[in-house]
């Protein structure tokens, strides 16, 4: 349990963090995407419901193996996001926003966690990001990509870190 406490501070960085961060993301120019996929309904049950970005500019919702780690970690199924096992998903920042997540997860390919931060800028500069229910939580987090997006045993860790993020009282 406090190894994967200490995994979590280690891997992730919160919104607080990213706040006193010198190249602080409130000051980069906004950017938008194009692309779009499904609508932004979900399924709101007991369990928060958690995005997992794997692209920030344009907007693209994590595939693969990611929708079934985020099951196993308790969290609520999210409409727009892709099913098990297809490839990552476009979507818009409209639909996003409207889906409101509880919690944000960005996990960019190739970058480690604190690399992935710079690229929050691309969404701090979006309209109503700031009202989001993970940004006004406090529950937007950067994961190093080897955590999430790679194949290998690296994904036990990372569904144990998603648990962590879902539901910490539980483990």
């Amino acid at each position: 349990r406090s190894r994967l406490r200490a995994a979590a501070a280690k891997l992730c960085y919160t919104s607080e963090a990213l706040s006193r961060h010198p190249s602080n993301c409130s000051s980069y120019s906004g950017r938008s995407s194009s692309s779009s996929r499904g609508s932004a309904e979900y399924v709101r049950e007991s369990c928060p419901t958690v995005v997992v970005l794997e692209s920030t500019n344009p907007l693209r919702l994590a595939g693969f193996w990611v929708p079934e780690m985020l099951q196993l970690a308790g969290a609520g199924k999210l409409a727009t996001a892709p099913a098990a096992a297809e490839p990552p998903a476009a979507t818009t920042w409209p639909l996003l926003k409207a889906a409101a997540p509880d919690i944000l997860v960005i996990a960019l390919p190739g970058l480690s966690a604190a690399e992935s931060a710079v690229h929050v800028a691309d969404l701090a500069v979006l309209p109503g990001f700031w009202s989001l229910p993970a940004v006004r939580s406090g529950a937007v987090y950067m994961c190093d990509h080897t955590l999430l997006l790679r194949p290998g045993p690296s994904i036990v860790v990372g569904v144990e870190l998603l648990g962590h993020l879902v539901a910490p009282e539980k483990l």
